[in-house]
């Protein structure tokens, strides 16, 4: 389930990770942690200790994220993906809010980072008008979380799919639902001096 999958033509390339949260998906109840640690809440972001054991500390078990920020086998698979393959965008998918959300740069300063910004939302708007007008929420952004760490930190444009369920029985529905937009995903482009701001 950790292997990525690799797909390349001669103008771009595509990596595929099928799975992310095994441990997770495979109880009974499919959960949000690994057993233990919340992954979507241990990426090291800026954020992490002041939030997490500061004044305002997250004490809720399902959000629970770690004692240390990357401390898990599964966000150091993630991280390890981006910093070897440098992608200009992230889709993720995610369960069970049942909306699309999208994170790009933090700051509004500068010229090419506002481009990579609106682009973002964008990018965001046709994914989610392929599939149907499927609902776009710009959700808050969560200490530890992936969208926080790349889309913010990073200005690495990331859109998370949130899917209505984790039903594996729904899976060729989804597919189907959501194709036109994967393909648009891949096929958009950034403009390029707003790439060069990306910092995987």
């Amino acid at each position: 389930q950790h292997n990525p999958v690799m797909y390349e033509n001669n103008k771009s390339s595509i990596i595929v990770a099928p799975l992310v949260n095994p441990d997770g998906f495979f109880f009974k109840k499919p959960k949000r942690t690994n057993g233990l640690v919340d992954l979507n809440r241990n990426f090291n972001t800026l954020d992490w200790y002041d939030k997490f054991y500061g004044p305002k500390k997250i004490r809720a078990l399902r959000y629970f994220p770690g004692f240390f920020p990357n401390t898990e086998i599964e966000t150091f698979f993630q991280t390890d993906l981006a910093s070897r393959f440098k992608p200009q965008k992230m889709l993720s998918l995610h369960a069970p809010l049942g909306f699309l959300d999208y994170d790009g740069p933090s700051g509004s300063t500068g010229h090419f980072l506002q481009i990579l910004k609106d682009n973002t939302k964008i990018l965001a708007q046709e994914v989610a008008r392929k599939a149907y007008n499927y609902k776009v929420v710009n959700w808050n952004i969560f200490p530890g979380s992936l969208g926080n760490f790349y889309g913010f930190e990073r200005n690495l444009p990331t859109i998370t799919i949130e899917l209505e369920t984790t039903d594996p029985m729904k899976t060729d529905i989804y597919w189907r639902k959501f194709l036109p937009g994967f393909i648009e995903a891949i096929q958009f482009k950034f403009p390029a001096h707003a790439s060069n701001l990306i910092k995987p």
